[in-house]
């Protein structure tokens, strides 16, 4: 999509990323199919029409990417969970995850001594339908296969979330064989950054060789995992829209972190607080 804010359409398409491309070379093929002129959906993929004006049409215009039977998955979880999320969870996708799920859950809350699964006859026929989760005081709370939970109320915001991160985590984990995009949103706010460090880093390791992942955060920290200068893009809020800045442009060597070049605002990504610090100059008055 186009930095123009007063272009309106969003444009999908897809193309081979081989084995000795880097990603200035890969992005240039992109480009490429965007600019044929005719033959833009018999060559590469689809072309979506948006207005824009409101959150409902974006999403809805996201929703019919998503629901096109392409030979790839696509799998995002939103931080605001709900209508905007399209996590395809299968009974088959945590049935040998119970282990993965308690860990999750061990890190964020220790309070917690083991978790379960439970299980419900459907035609005569034994199936998983949640988990129960045990606390050393004695208290419980059952987890649904959606990652919802009754007695919730157990839980801080940040176990909570970690739920429905164990669940999107044995799905990279049980999709490594198919090409697959996942997204994930901010969903590990409420953690401490090492935590959210070492989550990440899982799922770098357990996603297919022909899948990607998108992962959105605030933490310095990611920025300390020795991944290639290209693999972060940043947002740059400016006025009603945002930018996309790739440091890859200025920064092109992946010897060296980009964390200081981002604390000390080269990319311009760093919210402006002048307000703020006016209104705390007035008060001292």
């Amino acid at each position: 999509m186009k930095d123009d804010a007063r272009i309106k359409n969003l444009k999908y398409a897809k193309v081979p990323i081989n084995q000795n491309d880097s990603a200035l070379v890969a992005r240039k093929r992109l480009e490429k199919v965007f600019n044929s002129n005719g033959s833009f959906k018999k060559r590469a993929g689809f072309e979506f029409f948006s207005s824009g004006s409101t959150d409902a049409e974006k999403l809805d215009a996201i929703e019919k990417f998503a629901n096109v039977n392409l030979f790839f998955g696509w799998q995002y979880l939103f931080s605001d969970t709900g209508a905007n999320s399209k996590l395809r969870s299968t009974n088959a996708d945590m049935l040998n995850n119970t282990e993965l799920l308690e860990i999750v859950l061990k890190i964020f809350d220790p309070s917690i001594q083991d978790v379960s699964e439970t299980f419900s006859s459907v035609d005569g026929k034994k199936e998983l339908n949640g988990f129960r989760v045990k606390f050393k005081n004695g208290d419980t709370a059952l987890v649904d296969l959606k990652g919802d939970a009754t007695g919730f109320r157990r839980f801080s915001k940040g176990t909570f979330d970690s739920i429905k991160v164990a669940n999107f985590i044995a799905r990279i984990k049980n999709s490594s064989a198919v090409p697959t995009t996942f997204f994930l949103d901010e969903q590990l706010a409420q953690a401490h950054s090492e935590l959210e460090v070492n989550l990440l880093n899982a799922m770098i390791e357990l996603l297919g060789t022909t899948s990607q992942l998108f992962f959105t955060t605030h933490n310095y920290h990611i920025m300390d995992m020795n991944l290639p200068n290209h693999s972060f893009v940043f947002l740059a809020k400016e006025g009603e829209f945002a930018r996309f800045v790739h440091p890859e442009k200025t920064h092109k060597k992946n010897d060296r972190s980009i964390s200081n070049a981002v604390k000390n605002n080269v990319f311009k990504t760093i919210p402006n607080v002048h307000l703020l610090d006016k209104f705390m100059e007035e008060s001292s008055v």
